[in-house]
């Protein structure tokens, strides 16, 4: 009968001590507005830059071209012919004239030069400059299997101004310069790569390479942003670290812990209940966050299990509990406590593949990284419990450790 009454006690301490630590977040406007804004925020400035609607409408190129031998009689005369080839393909190429608009001349009809293209580009008014030498397709033309046929006359018709000529070989040579943006100074050299390849290819009568690229699962389009969505959805989760330690800091330093140790209330109960309503405040986190992927057009897969991420986002948030305690437990004051928190929350934010992939060995302590894979492949690929049981494991034994961690600090501490 008394351990019955011993429980009930305890289970309305509880009770009380949660109702009091979401009372005191949820009076908190501030940190509410960070909490949720934080991760909207970063949501809704992806989805511009990198979504369908954000993504870049065109790249702006300008092509100096000094392989101009030839260029007034292509047909007779193949001295420039691979340099036209290149200009034609993007004027000619609806699909590439889209992406990329080249420019040549200024509003008055004057040619831009090279200097004025390279300072053009280092001012990021053009995105890259081509600069094609002089006898470029020369040393195309001169390095093919055919060329020695064609010098001696045996290809016959069309070909004649090619007999008794003399062509340079070796490596075509081509200079770009463009802005230090990393994705322009990887799209535009690789289009110039495959290009000229391509033309390499057809020069020795081999056919291009065909490719088809798939982005996701089949049949379903994905950018960067819907890539990068699920991890935003648990940003508000780990950003509220700061928010935990923070709570449990000023009470700390206000004496309110003190007090309440000094009563029947066990230690156990103190920091249970505040973990608790740290656990209660993210779930509405998490649902407010994942409903705002809709909102923001993400583009998701019809597969998406909501229950398994919801379970995988709960997981990390016990794993953001434990760590608030321990921060909580070594921090002096609040404000120290908020500091200290984002020593942890920028590394998990950065290195755990929340904005971008990182592939390094270190990685694997970091317990964002598993959340992250593990949330982009339920709600972007649509996997099932199968394919992620073992994030699912590894997020449980981060939490556990961590909590247990924190709470036998606070436990051994003669006074919290």
């Amino acid at each position: 009968m008394t351990n019955t009454i011993n429980l009930k006690m305890k289970l309305i301490q509880f009770r009380t001590l949660i109702a009091k630590n979401l009372k005191i977040t949820l009076r908190d406007k501030q940190s509410l507005i960070w909490l949720f804004g934080y991760p909207l925020l970063c949501m809704a400035i992806y989805s511009v830059a990198f979504g369908a609607s954000g993504s870049r409408a065109s790249y702006n190129l300008i092509i100096i071209n000094y392989d101009v031998n030839g260029s007034t009689n292509p047909s007779s005369d193949f001295g420039a012919n691979i340099s036209l080839l290149i200009t034609d393909e993007f004027r000619e190429n609806a699909n590439l004239s889209e992406s990329f608009t080249l420019h040549e001349s200024w509003k008055n009809g004057s040619i831009i030069t090279e200097e004025q293209a390279r300072i053009m580009v280092l001012e990021e008014s053009m995105d890259g400059v081509i600069i094609i030498p002089s006898n470029f397709s020369e040393v195309i033309i001169g390095s093919t299997s055919w060329f020695s046929m064609a010098q001696q006359g045996y290809l016959g018709d069309g070909y004649e101004s090619l007999v008794n000529t003399t062509f340079p070989s070796g490596s075509p040579k081509l200079e770009i310069l463009t802005t230090a943006d990393p994705i322009t100074s990887q799209i535009i050299p690789s289009l110039f790569d495959g290009m000229i390849n391509n033309i390499l290819l057809g020069m020795n009568n081999i056919s291009a390479l065909e490719t088809t690229l798939e982005i996701g699962p089949k049949g379903q389009s994905v950018s960067f942003f819907d890539y990068s969505a699920p991890g935003f959805a648990i940003l508000g989760v780990l950003v509220s670290i700061s928010s935990l330690t923070a709570i449990i800091c000023t009470e700390k330093f206000e004496g309110m812990l003190d007090r309440l140790d000094t009563t029947p209330v066990s230690r156990s109960i103190l920091l249970g209940s505040a973990g608790a309503a740290q656990f209660i405040f993210s779930a509405i986190q998490i649902v407010v966050l994942f409903g705002s992927m809709f909102i923001f057009g993400v583009n998701m897969s019809p597969n998406a299990n909501w229950l398994l991420a919801f379970l995988l986002a709960l997981l990390f948030a016990f794993i953001c509990i434990g760590l608030g305690l321990i921060i909580s437990s070594f921090a002096k004051n609040a404000q120290a406590a908020g500091n200290l928190a984002w020593f942890v929350i920028l590394p998990m934010q950065f290195l755990g593949g929340t904005f971008f992939a990182v592939d390094a060995e270190f990685t694997k302590i970091i317990p964002s990284k598993y959340v992250n894979q593990a949330l982009r492949q339920v709600i972007t690929y649509g996997a099932s419990w199968g394919s992620v049981w073992q994030d699912l494991v590894i997020l449980l034994g981060f939490g556990v450790v961590f909590n247990l961690i924190g709470i036998f600090i606070f436990m051994k501490k003669k006074k919290i």
